[in-house]
């Protein structure tokens, strides 16, 4: 996963927040880290589907980096990534 994404949708939920803060004067600390987890787990959802096509397709064949490589996934389609995706 993509560290710069995840940094860059952090950085854009808490400047939300505050701005909402300073305008409202309420916080929701609940909301606010359910918000950030979700969309965590939603661009690493993107990437892992992401690594699974380009695999399937061939554009990952000498990516060394790809989650799907460094799984081991062989050419079957029983692998677990296949069954999620």
């Amino acid at each position: 996963m993509n560290s710069n994404c995840v940094i860059d949708i952090g950085i854009k939920i808490s400047v939300g927040s505050a701005a909402a803060y300073f305008q409202t004067g309420i916080f929701s600390a609940r909301r606010y880290f359910v918000l950030l987890a979700s969309s965590v787990l939603i661009i690493t959802w993107i990437n892992l589907s992401n690594d699974v096509y380009d695999f399937d397709t061939g554009a990952d064949k000498n990516k060394r980096e790809s989650v799907v490589n460094l799984a081991g996934r062989t050419n079957r389609r029983s692998s677990w990534l296949s069954t999620i995706v």
